[in-house]
């Protein structure tokens, strides 16, 4: 996915974002909360996260239009910890899924298509535009990190899902581990004293172009049947086999994924020392 891409989807994203999490969400008074809220000790809060929602895979076999079709779920769970009164540290596991076909595609010709189940582990710092213990009901955030992710991509042939990787369609066995940058910003709004739900889009580049099985050029080395009539399915579609050595996919650029998630934050408990500066301040205002 090429970077004026990204830019086109967050910049319709994020009005989004804002938009829908106002309209889904009653306003709540802030007196509700305020007292606790001013007792709360920002540093050491531990908080329970998680979310869940759809992504969009953005690689050599995405659609020309962003529809429905398009679109798979993840979901996430974690943990964030805080740091100061803007930056907290969220780890998370995940799991999502990933498709995308060349039917109506940008090589039809081409007529390949995929299907990929995979987990994932992120380390993401967060920083928040208001301070934790302002008494604001919205805050907008951004994030960063670092994570890795599985490659597992599957194709279909006869009703039945094959593990690409072990036919190595282009002759060559691939990693079938990547390194990630998870990216993102999302508005969280607080329901109640220590529970906040939250809209979030978040893209993730990845160091391998073998999220879909497609890379480089069909091979050279002899394939089995099976594998290759998966390298290169263009016969089914009418057209001629591609010759060895021919273009199949392009390396110039790495795979990546777009959430949109709906998230949930719910405070855990803080850190002993948190907790003791908290009650003296309690005790000695």
């Amino acid at each position: 996915m090429n970077h004026r891409t990204v830019q086109r989807l967050f910049s319709c994203l994020l009005p989004a974002l804002v938009a829908g999490l106002s309209a889904f969400l009653p306003v709540q008074a802030q007196n509700d909360y305020a007292p606790h809220y001013r007792r709360q000790a920002y540093k050491g809060v531990v908080r329970l996260v998680g979310g869940g929602g759809l992504g969009y895979y953005g690689g050599e076999m995405r659609s020309h239009l962003l529809t429905t079709m398009s679109l798979r779920p993840n979901i996430n769970i974690g943990i964030s910890y805080r740091l100061t009164q803007h930056v907290s540290l969220r780890g998370e596991l995940g799991a999502y899924r990933l498709a995308g076909s060349d039917v109506a595609g940008l090589n039809e010709h081409r007529n390949l298509s995929f299907r990929t189940d995979n987990p994932e582990f992120y380390l993401v710092g967060v920083y928040n535009l208001f301070p934790y213990t302002q008494l604001s009901a919205y805050n907008f955030y951004v994030l960063g990190g670092l994570g890795f992710t599985r490659v597992n991509p599957k194709g279909r042939m006869n009703n039945r899902y094959y593990s690409l990787p072990r036919m190595r369609t282009e002759g060559v066995a691939y990693p079938r581990y990547a390194a990630m940058i998870p990216i993102g910003f999302g508005v969280s709004r607080r329901i109640k004293y220590g529970f906040d739900l939250a809209l979030e889009a978040r893209f993730t580049y990845t160091t391998t172009d073998y999220l879909d099985d497609v890379s480089t050029v069909y091979p050279q080395a002899d394939l089995n049947n099976l594998a290759a009539a998966f390298s290169d399915r263009s016969v089914e579609a009418g057209f001629p086999p591609n010759p060895s050595g021919s273009k199949r996919g392009n390396s110039s650029s790495n795979d990546g994924y777009l959430f949109l998630q709906i998230r949930f934050e719910h405070t855990l408990g803080s850190s002993r020392r948190a907790i003791r500066r908290a009650q003296l301040r309690c005790a000695n205002p």
